[in-house]
């Protein structure tokens, strides 16, 4: 059950074709910053990740030498500080403490946000 709660592919397919380069020691050039896909690597390095799947195919099952918590906990925890930047960010900015509470509110309970941060993508690091 647990391998099967983390066995979804969305757009995982890009980022992580980009983290398994990284692990080969292959460099590429991406309209993206590279800081985002560099940490990821780095959970992936320390996780073990040998960059030897592909990331190929949509829909393919993952191999067991995916380490799929470590690939997606740095967009996980970057996604669980929006809450408190948000709210650092509104009091920074000059409103009330209940402005800036209800602010935070909202982006705890929007499902985008949280499924945003719950896949291997780049918005939460963002």
């Amino acid at each position: 059950m647990f391998k099967d709660f983390f066995s979804f592919r969305f757009d995982e397919l890009h980022y992580g074709k980009y983290v398994s380069l990284y692990m080969k020691n292959t460099f590429f050039f991406d309209s993206h910053p590279p800081l985002g896909k560099q940490l990821i690597a780095l959970a992936a390095y320390v996780a073990g990740f040998d960059g030897k799947f592909k990331f190929d195919k949509i829909g393919s099952p993952y191999s067991d030498s995916v380490p799929l918590v470590a690939l997606r906990f740095v967009p996980a925890f970057f996604g669980s500080l929006i809450i408190p930047v948000t709210y650092q960010l509104m009091l920074q900015m000059g409103f009330t403490e209940w402005t800036s509470t209800l602010a935070a509110l909202l982006f705890l309970f929007d499902n985008a946000l949280l499924t945003q941060s719950r896949f291997i993508l780049m918005e939460s690091l963002l």
